[in-house]
């Protein structure tokens, strides 16, 4: 699975995994997986093909944007 992070807004990321990769059914979770690396980030929401991720808890460096690193 190759995924990156869209630039802009600083609070918000995308990745290239969607409901396709992750699950949409939450059964009991709160969100959709854990960020490695950014353990106050959230998945908040999916699309097929892509997932929103909320920074706005996050602290220190902000993932940056481009491909598989």
């Amino acid at each position: 699975m190759h995924r990156h992070f869209a630039p802009k807004p600083a609070d918000r990321g995308v990745i290239d995994a969607g409901s396709k990769a992750l699950t949409s059914d939450l059964q009991g979770f709160s969100d959709y997986g854990l960020i490695v690396g950014y353990p106050q980030a959230r998945i908040t929401g999916l699309s097929e093909e892509h997932g929103v991720i909320d920074l706005s808890n996050c602290t220190g460096p902000q993932p940056q944007s481009g491909p598989d690193r």
